[in-house]
């Protein structure tokens, strides 16, 4: 029975105008809709805004369900209060669910057909032909004569439940539920009684509402506990200003001999590097380990607040030497290289004579004294 017949045959009775369920006026809530007061239970009521709240109408096509479908979809969301007469969203979707399921695998039954085929084809296919002759519908064909359709229905139910599922989650607000919106002209809409239930509709939170809660408290309690933080003194506050400057050192040290390093390294492959620039180098990785653990040390004393020691080494002297010496390696070897085995032989030679000659010039000297 309709909400037309209810109101025609029975006007002295109060019905509700969605569920069509015999209620008390008195007692119930009144929403007035399209210019004349209809009567809407308090559970329709608080169905219907916790829907316009959570979900988007048009997405889920509520405009299209019949006035039978509505009354099944209400009468269906009676049935899934808690023990205290409230409902849940979670719930509530799933009655969205199936009551959008049900309604496509009606029309999809409704909609079914077959092609038009001879009898021998469906003879061939095991098919009794003789209630299709009689039965089925059928039309002329100029090439094969009378040709039969039989209707074939073929629904996947498993199919049509993830669609409508898909369907129904795509239409959840991601909004918060919080957030006041206005209801659609074709369905209810509050009138003066509306605060009289917001305690009612807000009573109405489901296990996701609860969930989104709950992450929001430990959220607000994570920064009353980071306000609470330790806060540096005044004289904290310097030792780390004061750490800051024997970091920096540290890491001056870093930024000077870390390019360097590769070319000495470079430059101890050629023939002819003079000691002196092993040495360097040796000394310049170990102290780059130092100038690491050095930071390291003093990046945790200033988060206690406490003072670290004095970088004492000369970051700018070590890598002045290292590069002199690298200079000096590579205009060596590059002389060697322009003399080439002759040029150093004679070289050698010229040395020997040199030096042979002042030796001679010396004890000549001597003799004459």
């Amino acid at each position: 029975m309709t909400w037309s017949d209810l109101e025609q045959h029975n006007p002295n009775k109060a019905y509700c105008s969605q569920c069509q369920r015999l209620v008390d006026a008195k007692v119930e809530k009144v929403v007035r809709k399209k210019g004349h007061a209809q009567l809407s239970c308090k559970d329709c009521h608080n169905v219907t805004s916790m829907l316009y709240k959570n979900f988007d109408m048009a997405v889920l096509g509520w405009q299209t369900l019949s006035s039978e479908d509505l009354q099944k979809f209400y009468q269906s969301a009676h049935m899934v209060k808690d023990e205290k007469g409230k409902f849940c969203l979670t719930k509530i979707k799933a009655c969205v669910s199936e009551t959008l399921s049900t309604i496509t695998r009606t029309l999809t039954k409704r909609s079914a057909s077959g092609a038009y085929m001879p009898l021998s084809v469906y003879e061939k296919q095991g098919y009794d032909t003789k209630p299709i002759a009689e039965k089925a519908e059928w039309m002329e064909s100029a090439l094969f004569g009378k040709v039969y359709r039989v209707q074939t229905i073929s629904v996947d139910h498993s199919k049509i439940d993830e669609v409508v599922r898909e369907r129904v989650q795509s239409a959840v607000r991601k909004v918060g539920a919080n957030k006041k919106r206005p209801a659609p002209e074709a369905d209810e809409q509050p009138d003066e009684d509306e605060a009289s239930m917001a305690s009612l509709e807000s009573s109405d939170s489901d296990d996701e509402e609860k969930a989104k809660g709950n992450k929001g408290r430990k959220a607000g309690k994570a920064k009353k506990a980071k306000a609470k933080a330790h806060k540096l003194t005044e004289e904290e506050k310097q030792t780390k200003k004061e750490n800051q400057t024997e970091i920096k050192k540290a890491k001056a040290l870093e930024k000077l001999l870390a390019p360097l390093l590769p070319a000495a390294k470079k430059v101890l492959k050629l023939e002819h590097t003079p000691v002196t620039l092993q040495g360097l180098v040796a000394a310049g990785k170990e102290s780059l380990k130092q100038a690491k653990k050095f930071i390291a040390a003093a990046d945790k004393l200033s988060a206690k607040g406490k003072k670290c020691d004095a970088w004492e080494f000369d970051a700018k002297k070590c890598a002045k030497e290292m590069k002199k010496a690298i200079e000096e390696a590579e205009q060596l070897s590059k002389l060697v290289k322009d003399l080439g085995t002759d040029g150093l032989a004679n070289l050698a030679k010229n040395a020997v004579e040199a030096l042979t000659d002042a030796e001679n010039n010396k004890d000549e000297d001597g003799e004459h004294e």
